[in-house]
């Protein structure tokens, strides 16, 4: 990584014409801590181990217990549940559906990925989420590409995975955002809200 931490990256796909431009991102220390809502940071979460954190295609071996039926029917393929080890930090982090303009939502990406930066480095494992949007896979070059597509990606239906973090990057229009703010907060989740109309000079990549 970039000792300075910041850091932006073009990579060129495969069998496509087109090369997706990355966002920057920068170790939000001290400013990320600044928004938070709780007075300090989440915690790891202590879990058993038996927590489920989203799906993933089937695998030969996979066991067939844990074979999610209902959204393998949805996908007309099979699918298993994740589970996370105890300990892990985890972080969700919800974007709006259709950001007013493009800046706005390459801002948004920006933060995004610099939450996801942060989590990442701590060895914790990140999903981006939008309303009514796929949700991203969990390695950092996935969250990259999902950014960088943001918000012209694929249609989906998924409720937004359970985490020990949830963080809102929002510009305030979008509902489902609040609301999926609100259940991840019933389900325990710590949270954070970067309202975009309010980082301003404060966002170090501006």
């Amino acid at each position: 990584g970039d000792p300075l931490g910041l850091f932006a990256s073009r990579r060129a796909l495969p069998d496509r014409e087109l090369a997706l431009v990355f966002p920057r991102y920068a170790s939000l220390g001290a400013l990320r801590r600044q928004r938070e809502v709780e007075a300090a940071l989440a915690a790891p979460r202590a879990g058993s181990g038996n927590e489920i954190f989203g799906v993933r295609e089937y695998q030969r071996g996979d066991p067939l217990r844990r074979i999610h039926w209902r959204t393998s029917a949805r996908r007309g393929e099979l699918v298993v549940r994740e589970f996370e080890p105890p300990g892990r930090r985890t972080l969700t982090v919800l974007l709006d559906a259709a950001p007013k303009t493009a800046a706005e939502a390459d801002q948004a990406a920006r933060l995004a990925a610099s939450e996801a930066w942060d989590c990442l480095r701590e060895g914790g494992r990140v999903t981006m989420w939008a309303p009514g949007l796929e949700p991203s896979a969990h390695s950092w070059w996935e969250l990259l590409e999902w950014l960088a597509r943001y918000p012209e990606l694929p249609a989906g239906e998924s409720a937004p995975p359970p985490a020990g973090e949830a963080v809102a990057v929002t510009g305030g229009a979008d509902r489902g955002v609040f609301e999926a703010l609100a259940e991840l907060r019933r389900r325990g989740a710590q949270e954070r809200i970067w309202r975009l109309d309010e980082v301003g000079l404060e966002w170090p990549l501006d």
